[in-house]
């Protein structure tokens, strides 16, 4: 599996942003894999290349990262279609409807179907202020900050799915998703391909 970013410098009037492309994971299946489970599956995180803070999905300390990972497998392949199964996981933050998302399968927008959603909770161990007080005396600062243990849970929202579009002329199949936002705002998005040989 090979994971790679692309960059694209672009120019507008007054201003010069530098951004990078959605991640993507590829990989190379036999088209006997197509439909078999697991045998074309790929993983992928959603990132938002221009976004202020983390650029790909976390999950806070104590919960594993792969409570928000994402998957994609070819689910069936024709001579002019083919079909991914799709599962989104996110927290309650990044959660949208996969009917949201602007998808594009080789270039051509798509539509999910028959969306299936399921909730889970992950708890861990934290910490939660009791007491916190702040203040200047002349010209010194003085912060207090008390804190104790808590457990808390950390919500992520599962979206299952399936969409077909018309098959690559390349052998190269491209699943692009995105969830759009403003203008300026970040968008969170995520590519996955396969060559079928």
């Amino acid at each position: 599996m090979r994971i790679q970013t692309q960059c694209v410098l672009t120019a507008s009037l007054l201003m010069m942003l530098v951004g990078c492309a959605h991640k993507s994971v590829e990989r190379t299946v036999s088209a006997d894999a197509v439909g078999q489970p697991g045998q074309t599956r790929q993983v992928n995180y959603l990132d938002s290349p221009m976004g202020a803070g983390p650029h790909s999905e976390t999950t806070p300390s104590g919960v594993l990262r792969s409570a928000v990972v994402d998957e994609a497998e070819l689910s069936s392949l024709t001579e002019s279609e083919v079909c991914v199964r799709y599962v989104a996981r996110s927290s309650i933050n990044l959660d949208e409807p996969l009917s949201f998302y602007e998808v594009k399968l080789n270039g051509n927008p798509v539509t999910f179907d028959d969306e299936e959603v399921s909730v889970v909770d992950h708890f861990y161990s934290g910490r939660e202020s009791v007491f916190a007080i702040e203040g200047v005396v002349a010209d010194t600062f003085n912060a207090l900050n008390v804190t104790r243990p808590t457990e808390q849970s950390y919500r992520v929202i599962e979206r299952r799915a399936e969409v077909c579009g018309p098959r690559s002329t390349t052998g190269r199949e491209l699943l692009e998703l995105q969830i759009p936002a403003g203008p300026m705002d970040a968008t969170w998005g995520q590519k996955f391909a396969w060559t079928v040989r």
